[in-house]
């Protein structure tokens, strides 16, 4: 009997160099602080096209990169460990997208984002994606997105059937989103992006609400106290066990990857968060974005670990 092949994706959106400051004592704003650098890679789609390659899937990245060397150095990581980076576009002239943050006690506390060349994906860059694409079983698309191109993935994936996953990123580019989410097959959010679109603060009300919208399934972090998340008139709360957290930047898009993938995989969505909110729990213990010693192994070991936590 054949084996089944993977599940073949396309991620678009965001790919940076990130650099992490993690601070031994609480940061006293107007003055130098010590701290601890790390210098990694991040972007959402960035990184849930490695997650979704250390989970056994095959996955296509779309993003956009200056003619530099953080650029040169990102798309090295990425194809190493796995990732297609053929449809990363190099811009001359523009600075790879970088993204700073500080922790302290794996929280983050701030963070700036220099992400000025992602706006230069357009709906010309997005065609040309979509024509050059071999057969994908889902698409991925993060909000750093420009409006007219969140538009356009959503007519494309409705016109060919896709399955479209989307991630809000942050409040500030959440709005991207617009009025409607038709065509969106699952939409993963946080509180605070959440609340920048339909302005609710209770996480029932809130899931309601983008299932209003045109949503398929939502599935909302609310970080150390697990996930709200609905679908059909259904609505579920999972909780997150305590966890030693390191850095907490890569476990939304580990969620996002792996509630995704499972979905794919023919699995209710309360299995399919599960599994995800598993991905985020490893993600959460490695002190940046990329969880190197992640495989689907660890996810399942910390499924379980959730799965004690939320007693039928």
């Amino acid at each position: 009997m054949s084996r089944r092949r993977p599940l073949r994706f396309l991620c678009i959106g965001g790919a940076t160099v990130d650099r992490y400051y993690h601070l031994p004592a609480p940061a006293v704003i107007g003055c130098s602080n010590p701290a601890r650098g790390i210098k990694s890679f991040g972007g959402v789609a960035r990184n849930v096209a490695e997650v979704l390659v250390r989970l056994g899937a095959e996955a296509r990245l779309a993003s956009v990169v200056g003619e530099d060397r953080p650029g040169d150095d990102l798309d090295a990581a990425m194809r190493s460990c796995g990732v297609d980076t053929s449809l990363v576009s190099r811009r001359r002239g523009a600075r790879t997208a970088e993204y700073i943050a500080a922790f302290h006690e794996g929280e983050l506390f701030s963070a700036f984002a220099d992400m000025e060349v992602l706006d230069t994906i357009d709906p010309p860059f997005i065609d040309n994606v979509l024509k050059s694409k071999e057969h994908i079983d889902g698409l991925f698309a993060d909000c750093n997105l420009p409006v007219p191109v969140l538009v356009r993935l959503r007519e494309h994936c409705g016109e060919k059937r896709l399955a479209l996953a989307v991630n809000t990123v942050s409040t500030a580019k959440s709005k991207r989103l617009g009025g409607s989410l038709a065509g969106v097959d699952l939409l993963v959010t946080n509180h605070a992006e959440a609340q920048a679109i339909v302005g609710e603060s209770e996480p029932e009300t809130t899931v309601k609400e983008f299932l209003k919208l045109g949503a398929a399934a939502v599935v909302l972090s609310q970080g150390a106290s697990g996930v709200q998340a609905g679908e059909n008139g259904r609505l579920m709360r999972i909780l997150m066990p305590g966890t030693t957290i390191r850095n907490v930047s890569g476990a939304g898009d580990a969620l996002a990857a792996g509630t995704f993938l499972r979905r794919l995989e023919g699995a209710g969505l309360y299995d399919a968060v599960m599994f995800g909110m598993g991905c985020a729990l490893a993600a959460l213990k490695w002190p940046t974005a990329r969880p190197q010693g992640f495989d689907r192994l660890e996810a399942e070991r910390c499924m379980e670990l959730i799965a004690a936590s939320n007693p039928c």
